[in-house]
């Protein structure tokens, strides 16, 4: 599920319509907050990586780990991650590619190979998360649900699953 358009000059401030998804492993140990696994593709994104990776390293969940795909970036994009990492030490970051363009899908499936976490996230590059967006979110877990679809905010404007095409389809119809 996109939450951003891709070539877009300005950068969007906005909560991205990301997912949590509850992944079912037998042999995890349970924790007192489960791990999350945030997946963020980029490529080509120095004007809004910063940024992006900021917000998420400030978050207010406790136990997350990021994983960012360079999907062959030419610019400095993995240079600039790396930077920011650098400034949050605690939190579990991992930054690989194979310096190749392959696209979105490609690079989102790299990142479904390497995750660890009990659920899951994406986030696109210009993307600026809330901090206490997985918070939100883990919370709607605990309430018993295994996913959840949040609203976004588009240039000022606020976009709600509820208010969606999204709404008005089968579960099974809708592919992420």
């Amino acid at each position: 599920l996109e939450s951003s358009k891709s070539g877009s000059t300005n950068a969007l401030t906005f909560y991205p319509c990301f997912f949590a998804l509850k992944l079912f492993n037998q042999g995890m140990k349970k924790s007192t907050k489960p791990l999350i696994s945030v997946g963020i593709p980029f490529y080509n994104c120095a004007e809004y990586i910063v940024e992006c990776a900021t917000e998420l390293f400030e978050t207010t969940y406790p136990n997350v780990e990021f994983i960012f795909f360079d999907d062959g970036s030419t610019d400095d994009s993995a240079t600039l991650v790396k930077e920011v990492a650098a400034k949050f030490p605690h939190h579990s970051v991992t930054i690989f590619g194979d310096g190749t363009n392959h696209g979105v899908w490609y690079a989102r499936n790299s990142i479904l190979t390497e995750m660890v976490g009990e659920y899951i996230a994406f986030c696109d590059a210009d993307d600026i998360v809330k901090r206490s967006a997985l918070e939100i979110m883990m919370s709607a877990i605990d309430d018993n649900y295994d996913v959840v679809i949040s609203s976004y905010e588009c240039n000022g404007k606020i976009i709600s699953p509820k208010t969606s095409e999204l709404n008005k389809m089968p579960l099974d119809t809708v592919h992420f």
